[in-house]
């Protein structure tokens, strides 16, 4: 038989921000690969707050659809007057849903003003009500700190426009109650303020999995939505680093809540898509997939620079995983490697 060399692509993690295996897919941060989390009704039921500096300025300002510019009046949320600091902003999203990351506009009015802006600050999740109406500053009971790509938010720009914090979160738990604390400002003596936070969950996305496994560190696990249609985890290679020319099988350990066809996998070389599509036969369960490439001219799998992994039928939610990726460097004379 002829030797086998593991390509490792599914054990190569950094962190989730900067991680091999990119999730996030950034053409309108958040919106291809992203739904907008709504609540269910914008008032000081669904939106709760420490404090607010009156009318108009209550924290369901900033998670409805208001405007980015502009005076702030009607448009965000500001603290009480002289209470910069130790301030807690839950929104109830009516049922748990997983936010992963979320967008931030700091406060500011029509561009100026910007010192009230949120500074550092952390991010938490709970499924607990009394947690939820609890709004003193050091309670933390029941919640659950969320860690997130960034721990200081930017001040807002000089200037009256949109100006965005993308903010990253490490979350594979739905909850249904969300908490914003924030600890300091831009170094206004009496308020801090917010304009808009528009939390998300990602449609599709990936992270390693240390336990379901079938061999080495971990796996590669994927957790699709039913928004997930055609979105796509990547590997981006390095030029002159993977050559499958002579090489007849790609194998691999596939595993998926769902039976069937709902996921492709490519690689792409010399401009040129090669795909393959695991059938599931049996749910949550380890299969070996035998992916034959002998057909594919080694012109066109000599200088792999990306894989794909793609959903290709999102009418159910799906997670699965990938493990124990193996290639053949010659000809396979028994016809499958593995």
């Amino acid at each position: 038989m002829a030797p086998r060399l593991a390509l490792d692509l599914f054990e190569s993690y950094t962190n989730p921000w900067n991680a091999d295996w990119s999730y996030y897919i950034y053409s309108t941060w958040g919106d291809a690969n992203g739904d907008v989390v709504t609540i269910p009704t914008y008032d000081d039921t669904t939106c709760r707050y420490v404090s607010t500096e009156g009318a108009g300025f209550h924290a369901f300002n900033c998670f409805g659809a208001y405007a980015d510019t502009g005076s702030w009046t009607g448009n965000s949320w500001l603290s009480g007057f002289g209470s910069p600091t130790g301030q807690r902003l839950h929104i109830d999203l009516g049922s748990a849903k997983i936010v992963d990351k979320f967008l931030l506009d700091n406060g500011h009015n029509s561009g100026a003003s910007t010192d009230v802006g949120a500074k550092a600050f952390t991010f938490w999740g709970s499924n607990d009500a009394t947690a939820f109406t609890t709004l003193v500053y050091a309670t933390d009971t029941n919640w659950t700190q969320l860690t997130t790509n960034i721990s200081v938010l930017y001040a807002h720009d000089s200037g009256d426009w949109a100006s965005h914090n993308y903010v990253g979160v490490r979350n594979t738990t739905a909850y249904r109650y969300y908490a914003w604390k924030f600890g300091s400002n831009y170094g206004n003596g009496s308020y801090t303020g917010v304009r808009r936070i528009k939390p998300m969950l990602t449609k599709l996305f990936a992270q390693p999995e240390a336990t379901i496994k079938t061999q080495g560190s971990g796996s590669l696990k994927c957790i699709a939505t039913t928004g997930a249609l055609n979105i796509y985890v990547k590997k981006d290679i390095t030029s002159g680093t993977c050559d499958l020319s002579g090489v007849s099988y790609l194998t691999f350990d596939f595993r998926a809540s769902r039976t069937g066809s709902n996921v492709k996998i490519s690689f792409t070389s010399n401009s040129v898509v090669t795909e393959f599509t695991p059938l599931v036969s049996v749910a949550d369960t380890w299969q070996k997939h035998a992916w034959y490439i002998g057909g594919v001219a080694d012109a066109n799998k000599a200088d792999v620079v990306l894989f794909t992994i793609t959903v290709t039928n999102a009418d159910v939610a799906n997670i699965f995983y990938i493990d124990n990726f193996v290639i053949s460097t010659g000809n396979d004379i028994f016809g499958i490697v593995g």
